[in-house]
């Protein structure tokens, strides 16, 4: 069982590449698209292929589109407005780039008066879905701070940071806040004592003898640059307390981590010359501590439900759930993903999850299917009698 956990749900943009040209989700679009309404709105999911097999990419979304036309068509749509309303869909099929540039999926949203194509961080179900309102619940999990962790590769001439999520990892622009190294740092300073070289007045340099000499200036040299690149990176780090992870040697870890003013420094690190470790290979040595994360929501939740149980602080299905959302008596919500075909179970799950948002309900999303396709506990009790 796979839990994403959304507790004081904090929105954020998802920082990436900006030549990759990718569309994350953020909080503007995620609001205009839930809170777009009108008659055959269509919501398209799929998986893509990050590198390699771009074509596969093109034949689901292809497939995906020619679905929703007929799903227009059997409910009798006037096959011009069909053609209005998928062409921004249609236009992507000869898009070469687009598909080379994907993330783990990608979901179109498709109007007369409204589209938008947003690329994930996760591997969704294959989803298309008519109805008067766009399917937005699935994006939820992308915008969980909790599911967020930060990597620095850092090395003595390397330093690359990214942002990874339990299925995709995305590299953030840093060379505008840090120097690339520490002869970057050097050529800077260079630099800067020439503009000063002739209006200060000569002094004796400080002399260095022997190994110990020049080792010990080489490690005041290495923390100087450490301290420069942390002092950088403070723009990405302010107001977050997610976990950074360090992927370098140890001894620059145990350096870096002495000098740090970041206060969410992970235990976890990855030991490795970050000049030989990619994307991919990163995202790869994180799960392990992702998965960390997920069994402790897990744990979590688990045990709230079970100790709820017992005293009638439960409850299971969508109608007990809208009795709960009535009273405003969410306390915590179960979304289980049955990979459901359903338009109408799909449209329920989608509203049951904004209202208990919007009543501040804890709530996580399961990659298990369940009969009641929902679960959850309340806030308080309901006495026999009591109604709303």
């Amino acid at each position: 069982m796979t839990l994403s956990h959304a507790n004081e749900l904090r929105f954020y943009a998802v920082i990436f590449n900006v030549k990759n040209g990718l569309e994350m989700i953020n909080k503007d679009t995620y609001s205009k698209l839930r809170q777009h309404k009108e008659e055959h709105l269509v919501s398209i999911y799929i998986p893509t292929a990050i590198a390699g097999e771009y074509e596969k990419n093109k034949i689901k979304w292809k497939n995906a589109v020619q679905q929703a036309e007929h799903m227009l068509s059997n409910q009798n749509v006037d096959h011009r407005v069909v053609e209005e309303i998928l062409e921004p869909a249609r236009e992507k099929y000869d898009a070469t780039r687009f598909w080379e540039h994907q993330s783990s999926g990608l979901a179109g949203f498709f109007g007369k008066d409204m589209n938008a194509f947003v690329n994930l961080a996760f591997r969704p179900d294959e989803r298309v879905v008519v109805s008067d309102q766009f399917l937005t619940y699935p994006l939820l999990p992308t915008l969980l701070d909790d599911q967020r962790v930060f990597i620095l590769a850092l090395g003595t001439n390397l330093v690359k940071f990214y942002e990874a999520h339990p299925h995709a990892i995305f590299p953030l622009e840093i060379e505008d806040l840090v120097p690339s190294g520490l002869d970057d740092l050097e050529r800077q300073e260079f630099k800067k004592s020439l503009q000063w070289h002739s209006s200060i007045p000569r002094q004796k340099k400080a002399q260095f003898h022997g190994q110990a000499a020049s080792d010990e200036k080489e490690d005041v040299r290495l923390e100087q640059f450490f301290r420069f690149v942390d002092k950088g990176l403070q723009p990405i780090f302010r107001d977050e307390k997610v976990p950074l992870i360090i992927a370098g040697l140890k001894e620059n870890q145990s350096v870096y981590r002495r000098i740090s003013n970041y206060k969410y420094i992970s235990d976890y690190s990855i030991d490795i010359n970050p000049a030989d470790a990619d994307a991919v290979a990163l995202h790869t040595d994180i799960q392990p501590f992702m998965e960390e994360i997920r069994q402790r929501d897990i744990k979590q939740v688990m045990d709230q439900i079970q100790f709820k149980s017992s005293r009638d602080l439960t409850f299971s299905g969508f109608n007990e759930a809208n009795e709960a959302l009535k009273m405003k008596n969410i306390d915590t919500l179960v979304v289980y993903d049955s990979q459901s075909t359903d338009t109408e179970t799909e449209m329920k799950k989608n509203t049951i999850v904004h209202d208990a948002l919007d009543q501040n309900a804890e709530i996580y999303f399961s990659n298990e299917s369940h009969d009641d396709h929902i679960v959850g506990t309340k806030r308080f009790k309901i006495e026999e009698g009591v109604t709303g």
